[in-house]
């Protein structure tokens, strides 16, 4: 595959509006659920909260779908993987220690030396999924620990899976989709005691939750070379009937091997949004939608800072009302005057003007975890 041909892919706007409803699933979960608890709501609200932070594995899943769409056939060269490399360098780490910077404060009594240099350095994650380690200083940061070795084996991945004809990825596309639910994949953060097989105890996060990045590549190959059976895919029914199912399993039970089928059935879904022009696509392609998508990043890691200096104000009820404002306003004007503009920065020193040519082909948004 030529780079000319990436370079004709249309942009996929309908992802980028997924991802807000990621980090928004994410939000809920960490500031919503314990209220509902409380607040008596009913039953299927409830239910929905606390799954909310399946959103981690539609991110995942997002990522593996958005950096093939990008990347494959583009990195054939040293200085392309560079490149890359530093596109992927530039996506990740400005706000992400913004978001360390306005958690500080809060978490410099309980964090040593060493919590503080592997959260630094982006390896907090590369433990035993029963350690919390991963969970130290920013407690959503362990996600972008494990993004960041997304990023790394990509280009491998890429080169594994080429060789591959169409009934080989449909066959390893069932297997990953079998092992996201029957290994409760999309339950998995650091400190998880609980896990359906013993030797699960003994792989790093990073490792588990790669089947997730595999899972979302996988479906963006077929997607790629089969866009008429995806386009029959997201027929207007079929798309609502998959976005119900959905629903109904997240809103029903907290079953670990059911709403990894669900998760399953998200990256069905992104393979619909990409294909066809329907309702939802259209909805999360508004402009609203697309600012709100582009800003998910910030808005994921800025959640628990924001809630700390927040709780600050005299009035506990005011700090939890204006939280959710707050944090989408305030990752909107970090999207906007920090993230982009520093992206850009260093894009153009580290690839020696380059910037410009580099990470965000113009036709496909930068929509990574």
């Amino acid at each position: 595959m030529t780079t000319d041909t990436v370079a004709r892919r249309p942009v996929l706007h309908g992802l980028t509006g997924l991802r807000f409803v990621a980090a928004l699933l994410v939000l809920l979960f960490h500031y919503g659920a314990g209220f509902a608890d409380k607040a008596g709501l009913p039953w299927p609200v409830v239910t929905l909260l606390h799954n909310g932070y399946l959103g981690v594995s539609l991110f995942f899943m997002l990522s593996g779908f958005i950096i093939t769409y990008t990347y494959d056939g583009r990195i054939g060269s040293r200085r392309a993987f560079r490149d890359y490399a530093v596109a992927r360098f530039a996506r990740l780490y400005p706000v992400y220690l913004l978001a360390l910077l306005m958690a500080l404060p809060f978490a410099m009594a309980k964090l040593t030396a060493g919590q503080a240099i592997a959260v630094m350095a982006m390896l907090q994650s590369w433990t035993l999924p029963a350690s919390g380690l991963g969970l130290s200083w920013v407690m959503q940061a362990w996600t972008l620990s494990v993004e960041l070795f997304f990023y790394l084996a990509a280009p491998l991945l890429l080169i594994l899976v080429r060789p591959l004809q169409s009934r080989g990825l449909l066959a390893l596309a069932a297997v990953l989709a079998v092992a996201i639910a029957m290994l409760w994949v999309p339950s998995i953060p650091p400190g998880t005691k609980e896990l359906p097989f013993a030797w699960q105890a003994w792989v790093p996060i990073p490792l588990l939750r790669l089947i997730e990045f595999a899972f979302g590549m996988i479906l963006c190959k077929l997607f790629i070379r089969h866009p008429g059976a995806a386009a029959r895919l997201a027929a207007p029914a079929i798309v609502a009937a998959n976005i119900l199912i959905i629903l109904a399993l997240v809103m029903t039970t907290q079953d670990r091997a059911v709403t990894g089928a669900a998760m399953v059935l998200g990256g069905l879904l992104m393979v619909q949004l990409a294909a066809r022009d329907t309702f939802a696509s259209r909805l999360l392609s508004t402009k609203p939608m697309l600012l709100l998508g582009a800003s998910s990043y910030a808005l994921y890691l800025i959640q628990w800072p924001v809630r700390e200096w927040l709780r600050l104000l005299p009035s506990a009820g005011l700090a939890q009302l204006l939280n959710p404002f707050v944090a989408i306003g305030l990752s909107i004007l970090i999207f906007l005057y920090w993230e982009e503009p520093a992206r850009r920065w260093l894009r153009d020193r580290l690839t020696g003007g380059r910037g410009a040519r580099v990470g965000r082909p113009a036709t496909q948004p930068d929509i990574g975890c």
